[in-house]
């Protein structure tokens, strides 16, 4: 097939002189760069303008999809600027000019012109059924459009919304999930509007139901939605209730994810409530355990549950559980500090004991060289944090165990309800974080000492 072609093009340039062949090269050239020009005019450029001149890509193209929402986009703006804001944008001279109720009106009809001459491009356009939907009156019209929208992009995150919250108002609870579910999978960015809808559903019993059988099937959104759910619960015994439930199932909750859910307890003051609920959600062999200061021995494993130890960011510092390695497996605290400037992590756990006298006792060997030691210290959890108690300076250098101890009382005020004790190293001033070693301590325990 070659060699035939290759004969018929030999005999074809043998019956063209060579300047009719010249001429007719460089017709076909010129037609190709005319056609090549035109692409790039009418389909390269306005995709490529599209984003940042929009106007220009439309100018270029006026059926290009891509430029036709682009610009129905830019109208978009303006008119949500003009409905949620105080109907102000800068003009050219930088001055505010309020919108009229003509101008936007015009917009909106703008933007449904751009949108139904992109549908005839591509009518299985997503953007512009949503944006058909975003500038229409009619409620049923509104869902028709939002309900294509979502139906042809999973990305549609705003028809999804739109969908999520018509479903939750209408009380189908099932849409809410479904849509819900979608929208956690494909577009993380708004997990914490999700979470809200969700949470609001998880109020009625057939919404905590559902809740908890997509839960305890661990979907890949349940640790966004556990980390966020404390911030939209307004029953705050909920999520208990839920977290309940799944130690009942194959996929308990974790620490990890039953953590916000505490410490919201905690911000919010609920110290008490914070603390039966934790009570009720650690194994049970932990109760025997449990004291007014838990794991003071360092012997568990730190859950970092509220009421548990918690490890603070540092830097040149490190904090570990260390092991003896003989019979008993003996473990410990121990903080070592690198060379120069430390911030020393905070070691902290929250406390629910009531009023009365106190004594903190615990045990350190210390091996540092520094101008200041680290220090023990309990406060209450109210917002000006009083200090009830702090240790001596804990430093210097030692082979042996040393003995630490202080006494400290807890006022019967509302204040007061909740305390924190805390490690940390007490620099006054940056010549003060200089600190080289390390420093163990075990055996910490708070008993209730004599009137």
């Amino acid at each position: 097939m070659r060699r035939l072609w290759s004969r018929l093009a030999d005999e074809r340039d043998d019956r063209l002189t060579p300047q009719a062949a010249s001429f007719g090269s460089r017709i076909v050239a010129a037609a190709l760069t005319v056609t090549l020009v035109y692409l790039i005019l009418t389909v390269t450029l306005p995709f490529a303008l599209s984003q940042s001149s929009p106007g220009v890509a439309v100018s270029l193209n006026d059926r290009n999809p891509a430029a036709l929402i682009a610009l129905a986009d830019t109208h978009r703006a303006r008119l949500i600027a003009s409905l949620t804001g105080d109907g102000r944008l800068p003009n050219a001279e930088t001055k505010a000019t309020p919108l009229s109720t003509e101008e936007i009106e015009r917009l909106r009809a703008d933007i449904q012109a751009l949108a139904r001459r992109a549908l005839v491009s591509e009518p299985l356009n997503a953007s512009a059924y949503r944006l058909l939907a975003e500038t229409s009156a009619d409620a049923e019209t509104i869902r028709r459009h939002m309900a294509t929208a979502a139906r042809l992009s999973r990305h549609e995150a705003i028809a999804h919304l739109w969908l999520t919250n018509d479903a939750l108002v209408r009380g189908d609870i099932a849409v809410v999930f479904a849509l819900g579910e979608t929208l956690l999978r494909t577009k993380p960015e708004v997990t914490d509007l999700v979470v809200g809808f969700l949470a609001a559903v998880a109020e009625t019993p057939e919404g905590q139901r559902r809740l908890i059988e997509r839960l305890a099937a661990a979907p890949p959104w349940r640790k966004a939605f556990l980390a966020s759910w404390a911030g939209h619960i307004r029953n705050t015994g909920e999520p208990l209730s839920v977290f309940s439930a799944l130690r009942q199932t194959s996929r308990p909750a974790s620490p990890t994810e039953v953590a916000p859910y505490l410490m919201h307890l905690v911000r919010l003051g609920n110290v008490e409530q914070a603390y039966a609920a934790w009570l009720k959600l650690v194994p049970r062999e932990m109760h025997a355990k449990v004291g007014l200061l838990t794991n003071g021995g360092f012997d568990d494993e730190i859950s970092i549950l509220p009421f548990d130890w918690q490890i603070g960011q540092g830097r040149n510092a490190t904090v570990e559980i260390a092991r003896s390695g003989q019979p008993g497996n003996q473990r410990w605290l121990r903080i070592s500090f690198g060379h120069g400037r430390v911030r020393a992590p905070e070691i902290s756990q929250v406390l629910f004991i009531g009023p009365g006298r106190y004594r903190l006792s615990g045990r350190f060997r210390p091996s540092v060289v520094a101008k200041r030691g680290l220090r023990w210290e309990i406060t209450c959890l109210s917002g000006k944090q009083v200090q009830l108690g702090r240790t001596d300076l804990l430093n210097g250098n030692s082979r042996s165990w040393r003995p630490f101890d202080m006494r400290f009382e807890v006022p019967d005020v509302p204040d007061c309800k909740g305390q924190r004790i805390r490690a940390f190293h007490d620099a006054r001033s940056a010549s003060e974080e200089f600190i080289e070693g390390e420093v163990s301590f075990d055996d910490l325990t708070i008993e209730r000492t004599e009137p």
